[in-house]
């Protein structure tokens, strides 16, 4: 096989120099449909910071207020402050915090708001570009490492084609992955070039991509996998000597994890991430949970976002399913790692480079780029060394045929699956949009414009959140403020008590836990439901179970909230809304969920005295 490529005319197109051109020729081909998809989520929340709340667009302070803050979600200072207040989950943790220091990722995202504000083409075709050139350099660190030449091509092919990348690509707002990935990359060949050809210079711009890196994403400490990968199987110096070019990369983070705690940066009481500085235990329990998950979704199938959407007993099905097949694959590559040291480090950085994300609470494919550059490369070897085994004939039957069924299926999913998922999912919205346009409320009806939004069930708070951002951006109608009674999972029931107040009961609490035991409504009991993965969200929002003990009192400006019931777990069962006006007040716009159509409908206010039940999804 080997003399073959070397000898033939293929060899022409396996050129170290032109390749990784074509590669990203080809990524550009597959990608460029998802210029049409429009703005995502996250993406409505950047540019209504940046077009309304940041001040005026072209002064400096909008320019910093920009760089600072775009990536704040929240703050425990906005909670005290207004978030509760102003929004609308008023069971929000008064220490919850989500917030990023991205400073390179927001000022590409203040050129597009400041040029080009209206044009998500333009924005799209960024983070295409960009994923083209981060092929092009992947592919040349392919042919420094990876010999002959077509095992590169190999690598660089599925590393280009791996429908894992779809996401991060066609949300505009997960480009500081792909800035941090691309920096990081471009750490690696200086830090090779500099480690195995003396290059001097490549010293000083690994050091620089480094830090170029971690500006753009956290993400970015991603790179010290391969960096401690390389230290471990590739640099020539002795022993433990071999270590001692990693101390100011070392270094380097620790200034950048120190810089941003001291400024407030970071993640805290929420379960959507996990800042393994202030939680180390919870994170240690993510990385336990969600390795096996991720793995397999990098090697083989399926989306690892599928975790959560899954019941809780089908998710330890799904785990244990996860560990044992990735425990078998890495059994199979024993005899390949033993004698290369290539795949060692491939699958060293692979793996250690999944550590960083397992902060985000749910997994998926757009947390993979990292740990794809050692699957690629541990997957070409692989390939090479099952297709060597197959047709090997000193080995027993059942060998050859384990060997030739692994080929078949690593062949399916990464030559032909893969590619036609990429460019399908390149002209498909995400699930995450398509979940938040679902169970957001109808933003075309002038009837909530400048009221007060009381939703009495909500499908989602967390999606709720972004309702003001879209409806701003798309010039529509909205209100002065959403307010949720309680999530609307279970079945809760509502009693008028007065003209101002109405008292919420869940009997089950207003965050029920669901098991096997539980049923939804309609008299299924679903494994696989998005139900569970917007009913997990809830959580984004922290909950303490001595956050809101019996009696407590929550006093916004439009109604006061009192708990007068807690479950035996802690949340709350039963609270007391006062409104300040009366309940028919022209001020507000009343909304339920209807689970059996998912979507909301007017609510009829009951009458005094008068008590309605209003059906969850679950039937609890």
């Amino acid at each position: 096989m080997i003399h073959f490529f070397e000898n033939s005319r293929i060899s022409i197109m396996v050129n170290p120099k032109t390749l990784p051109f074509f590669f990203g020729f080809v990524v550009l081909l597959l990608t460029f449909p998802t210029v049409h998809l429009g703005f995502d989520s996250d993406d409505f929340v950047h540019l209504e910071k940046i077009l309304y709340q940041f001040g005026n667009p072209g002064s400096l302070h909008h320019f910093l207020n920009t760089i600072k803050n775009l990536f704040v979600f929240v703050t425990p200072e906005e909670v005290n402050n207004a978030f509760s207040a102003d929004s609308h989950i008023w069971w929000a943790e008064k220490d919850i915090k989500i917030a990023f220091f991205r400073p390179l990722s927001s000022f590409s995202h203040w050129v597009d708001g400041y040029l080009w504000p209206g044009w998500p083409f333009l924005m799209h075709l960024q983070n295409v570009i960009l994923f083209a050139l981060i092929v092009v350099f992947v592919g040349r660190l392919y042919f420094k490492l990876l010999n002959p030449l077509w095992l590169a091509g190999i690598a660089g092919c599925i590393f280009a084609i791996d429908d894992a990348h779809a996401d991060a690509v066609k949300w505009i707002a997960s480009r500081n992955s792909l800035w941090a990935f691309l920096f990081g990359i471009l750490c690696i060949l200086s830090h090779h070039n500099w480690r195995m050809k003396g290059y001097s210079r490549s010293r000083f711009f690994s050091y620089f991509w480094f830090g170029m890196s971690l500006l753009s994403a956290e993400g970015g400490v991603c790179t010290a996998a391969y960096l401690f990968a390389h230290a471990l199987f590739i640099d020539r110096e002795p022993g433990l000597s071999r270590f001692r070019c990693l101390w100011f990369y070392f270094l380097l983070g620790f200034v950048y994890v120190r810089t941003i705690s001291y400024f407030g940066y970071g993640a805290a009481s929420n379960e959507l991430y996990v800042d393994p500085n202030q939680e180390p235990l919870r994170f240690i329990k993510n990385v336990l949970t969600f390795i096996p998950i991720l793995l397999l979704g990098q090697l083989a199938w399926p989306d690892p976002r599928y975790f959560r959407y899954c019941s809780e007993d089908l998710m330890i099905s799904f785990w244990m399913s996860a560990l044992l097949i990735c425990l078998f694959l890495i059994c199979v590559m024993i005899p390949l790692i033993k004698k290369d040291q290539i795949s060692r480090f491939w699958l060293t950085g692979m793996i250690l480079s999944l550590i960083p994300v397992c902060g985000m609470g749910i997994p998926s494919e757009r947390l993979l780029l990292f740990s794809s550059l050692g699957s690629a490369g541990l997957l070409s070897m692989l390939l090479v060394y099952l297709f060597g085994q197959s047709i090997d004939y000193s080995k027993g039957k059942l060998h050859r045929g384990i060997c030739f069924v692994l080929l078949s299926s690593f062949l399916f999913i990464h030559s032909f699956y893969a590619p036609i998922a990429l460019f399908l999912e390149s002209n498909s919205p995400s699930r995450r949009q398509v979940l938040a346009e679902i169970v957001n409320p109808d933003n075309s009806s002038a009837e909530i414009q400048s009221k007060d939004l009381v939703i009495v069930n909500a499908p989602s708070t967390f999606f709720l959140w972004y309702h003001n951002p879209i409806s701003k951006v798309r010039n529509k109608p909205f209100p002065q403020r959403i307010r949720v009674l309680a999530p609307g999972y279970g079945d809760i029931k509502i009693t008028r008590k007065d003209a101002n107040t109405l008292i919420v009961l869940a009997n089950h609490g207003f965050f029920p836990p669901f098991n096997k035991e539980t049923t939804s409504n309609d008299g299924q009991n679903p494994a696989f439901h998005p139900v569970f993965v917007l009913q997990w969200l809830e959580r984004t929002a922290g909950f303490n179970k001595d956050r809101l003990p019996l009696k407590s009192i929550i006093e916004l400006p439009d109604v006061s909230i009192e708990i007068t019931g807690v479950t035996d777990l802690g949340p709350p069962s039963k609270a007391q809304f006062v409104f300040k006006v009366p309940l028919e007040s022209s001020t507000f716009h009343w909304l339920q969920w209807d689970w059996n159509i998912w979507k909301f409908k007017k609510f009829q206010l009951p009458s005094i005295g008068q008590e309605i039940t209003i059906p969850g999804f679950w039937k609890v």
